[in-house]
């Protein structure tokens, strides 16, 4: 049997480059780099919130739209996004957790890749004022490209 290939789009030799990038983010948000580190097999990723008020959108007669969105939608996207970015590894991240030994397929994510996460499924929370979700390294659902192409789709509850 050959060698399965890792999902994650950030390579083996570019991760020390990601963390760097992470802490430059944090430093320009926040004024001190990232200082966040995982236990176990968790793995803290930045929650994506879209980057402006704005939104253009196509009708169906091939016209644009602007919308604006406001500040409380803005807010709700720290805790509603499906996408997150892969900040830090817990030391236990993407190992087998009786023998201690990693994953024969290879870490699902590495820090610098966007993920998909479950809604929901995760420790919600923010760290100096930076929205951040903690999650197991098994609640990874995927990693994409670009942020921007996952949103979630919200189902207003039944009353």
């Amino acid at each position: 049997m050959g060698k399965v290939t890792p999902l994650p789009y950030v390579e083996e030799h570019e991760v020390e480059e990601a963390k760097r990038l992470v802490d430059k983010q944090f430093i320009q948000m926040t004024g001190k780099p990232f200082g966040f580190r995982p236990a176990g097999f968790n793995i803290v990723t930045k929650i994506y919130v879209r980057p402006d008020e704005l939104t253009e959108i196509k009708m169906p007669d091939g016209s644009t739209k602007t919308l604006w969105t406001a500040p409380i939608m803005q807010k709700q996207d720290e805790f509603e996004s499906v996408t997150a970015l892969v900040c830090a590894v817990g030391p236990l991240a993407f190992k087998d957790r009786i023998t201690g030994q990693p994953w024969a397929e290879g870490p699902w994510a590495r820090v610098g890749d966007w993920i998909a996460i479950p809604r929901m499924s995760s420790w919600l929370t923010n760290y100096r004022g930076v929205s951040l979700a903690v999650l197991p390294d098994d609640k990874i659902i995927g990693i994409v490209e670009d942020p921007a192409d996952l949103t979630s789709v919200y189902v207003a509850p039944r009353i």
